[in-house]
């Protein structure tokens, strides 16, 4: 069974690192192990947010950002913020990353030619090999879904962006985050 994320030891902050078989699997988990590091980081204790259990509020999270690593910040982030002030702790019910313009990398940019071919239309990613295609402008679209807690077991300020690289090796996609605590 792929190991979803472990925590690394880090003098000052909360490190860890994250894995994924896919990007849309690498993000869940990175909002999953923020949401235990939030509440109950035991992985033994029931931690359920689903509206069979009762919790019904689902939102909406669309971001943009220049760059995969960035965008992976960003939504955490975003979550982060949505729990310190709705007293929420969220998980992902679904995401779907996408991007405006996928091209060849040194491929400058699109001519009208080309128009046809690169849309400025956010569409979803099926494969990508990051490696050798330059992503002009790449988002995501989510639904979370929050549990109220009435106090958080850890304080984590902010994600930060010192250390993320996201990365395939193999079949796995990884990065390593730093939480600033």
């Amino acid at each position: 069974m792929l190991t979803k994320y472990k925590i690394l030891s880090h003098t000052a902050d909360l490190r860890l690192e994250v894995y994924g078989k896919t990007l849309e699997e690498l993000f869940m988990n990175a909002a999953e192990a923020l949401a235990r590091i939030l509440y109950e980081r035991s992985e033994s204790t029931k931690f359920s947010v689903s509206p069979e259990a009762g919790h019904s509020l689902v939102e909406v999270i669309e971001l943009r950002s220049p760059s995969i690593s960035m965008l992976l910040v960003d939504f955490l982030n975003e979550i982060l913020a949505r729990s310190n002030i709705n007293k929420m702790v969220y998980r992902v019910k679904n995401i779907n990353i996408l991007t405006s313009d996928i091209r060849p990398a040194g491929a400058g940019s699109p001519s009208a030619k080309d128009a046809q071919y690169v849309g400025y239309r956010m569409s979803k990613i099926e494969s990508v090999n990051l490696g050798t295609l330059e992503v002009q402008k790449i988002g995501l679209e989510a639904e979370i879904i929050g549990a109220p807690v009435e106090k958080f077991d850890e304080d984590v300020k902010a994600v930060t962006y010192h250390e993320v690289n996201i990365k395939k090796e193999g079949d796995i996609w990884k990065t390593r985050l730093v939480f600033d605590i």
